[in-house]
């Protein structure tokens, strides 16, 4: 019958083939395991930030509209976060610290300073910009042990400067 449960047997679907000369066929023999080459340690993926509205931005979102129905196709663009991550003046720097150190847990300072301009610059940043609204100015250094990050990041009520230090190799 059509509504008939299909079998529950144990044993691997793999035993159901038959050889052209009669009998099940031989097994097939087992990839010999392939070394993978070493290569540098991959770096961690930036996790979504939660949806956040900030009350104290809503001139900035206002101002925002404005200016861009009057540019109109005339205007250049650039990219300000107002709903994403926290706010301008509530930024959890140990959190931060923690999201950032973990994008760079599996290397250590000197693979850091090596990969920075062509990798980790652009990974933090991103990061930065997507878990922090109002990022004003930005600063990222690279020291022997880790990266010295300075932030300051502007609301319709004033300027926030936050400074701390990420270090690579951390455990999670």
């Amino acid at each position: 019958p059509k509504d008939a449960p299909m079998s529950r047997e144990d044993r691997p679907s793999s035993g159901n083939v038959i050889s052209l000369f009669g009998g099940p066929a031989p097994p097939a023999p087992a990839a010999p395991p392939v070394d993978a080459p070493a290569g540098p340690a991959a770096l961690g993926t930036i996790p979504e930030p939660p949806r956040f509205s900030d009350p104290r931005q809503l001139r900035s979102r206002n101002i925002i509209r404005s200016a861009t129905a009057q540019l109109g196709r005339r205007g250049g663009g650039t990219t300000v976060n107002l709903e994403t991550g926290w706010a301008a003046a509530g930024v959890n720097l140990g959190e931060l610290q923690d999201l950032l150190e973990r994008l760079i847990s599996g290397i250590d300072a000197a693979e850091l300073i090596h990969r920075w301009e062509d990798e980790v610059d652009s990974l933090f940043t991103e990061a930065v910009f997507c878990w922090v609204q109002r990022v004003k100015e930005l600063e990222m250094m690279v020291e022997d042990e880790g990266v010295r990050i300075e932030l300051v990041t502007q609301d319709d009520h004033g300027a926030y400067t936050y400074r701390f230090d990420a270090f690579p190799g951390r455990e999670f």
